[in-house]
């Protein structure tokens, strides 16, 4: 049995696709299809509206991917099918582009991956089950034969996944919370206050020194799962525009945090940043930990005391 990807034919890729033949039987092609395609819905109705969870996505996003290919390449004859499949080329966006363009990059790409895996779904099933069947008993007389199963999307399945693995590494929710700790101002009080507040708090935290030769982006970009950033500064030496810049569009704006030694009351910059003053009575700490719980992170706010 062919599978028909395109018709015509293209290119060398769209014709070894399209004369691709199953080598399982039909039925389990299709249950394993059907699956990844359920798997891939999931992942695309990801509610994306800061960096960590576009990176999440993209993560859940690279094993669905890895996965499917596999997948694919087991199910037929040549590994053209997979690579018509995986043959997606999408825009070239800059560092520094907005956040929303990524997330739009994000579900054009899973739009276009599961529209092509979808038409794979099709084809199969409209394929003829050349696999040889058991005998079976004719209907009884005046029955008519099973009706063939319904399309994917007419209606709702109840196809079991036990025939999917699951994902050999553990949910991204279950990963501890991790944040840089960006230090302008060396301040080994304050240094060490901060790194006691997010350990009792059960995040960890990278801490990254302006001292150091790399750039604050190499050394941000060497950390790809980070949920917020805090930033310990002197009200009269703050960041340097593109390095903060850069913290907000990578963790986004409410997890983004300056903390000083030298400020006396909470303030936002012109671009609201929200500046807190390390005061004596440690009343930084609950403030800090209730922004960051309005950031969507879990915190127990009873830990603080």
């Amino acid at each position: 049995m062919t599978l028909d990807l395109q018709s015509p034919p293209t290119s060398q890729t769209h014709a070894s696709a399209a004369n691709a033949r199953l080598v399982m039987p039909r039925g389990e092609a299709l249950k394993v299809l059907k699956a990844q395609l359920e798997r891939g819905l999931d992942i695309k109705r990801s509610k994306i509206r800061y960096v960590p969870e576009l990176e999440r996505a993209r993560e859940a996003k690279g094993e669905w991917t890895t996965a499917t290919m596999a997948f694919l390449k087991q199910m037929f004859n040549t590994p053209a099918v997979a690579d018509e499949c995986q043959n997606w080329v999408g825009k070239v966006l800059p560092e520094y582009a907005d956040l929303n363009l990524f997330i739009e990059h994000f579900y054009d790409e899973m739009d276009q991956r599961l529209r092509k895996l979808h038409v794979v779904y099709r084809r199969v099933q409209d394929l003829p089950d050349e696999q040889p069947a058991k005998a079976q008993p004719p209907p009884p007389p005046g029955k008519a034969a099973a009706a063939p199963s319904p399309d994917y999307f007419d209606a709702p399945a109840a196809t079991s996944r036990a025939s999917i693995p699951p994902p050999a590494t553990a949910p991204a929710a279950m990963r501890p919370k991790c944040g840089a700790f960006i230090v302008y101002e060396h301040d080994p009080r304050a240094q060490a206050a901060i790194r006691d507040f997010c350990a009792k708090l059960g995040f960890e935290v990278v801490e990254i020194s302006s001292d150091d030769p790399r750039t604050l982006t190499e050394q941000l970009d060497q950390r790809p799962q980070l949920d917020f950033g805090l930033i310990l500064s002197r009200a009269d030496a703050p960041p340097k525009p593109f390095e903060l810049g850069y913290c907000v569009g990578r963790l986004g704006q409410k997890r983004v945090f300056v903390l000083s030694p030298s400020d006396d009351k909470l303030t936002a910059d012109e671009h609201g940043l929200l500046h807190i003053p390390l005061d004596p009575a440690d009343g930084w700490q609950l403030h800090l930990a209730r922004q960051l719980k309005r950031a969507g992170l879990e915190i127990d706010l009873n830990r603080v005391f």
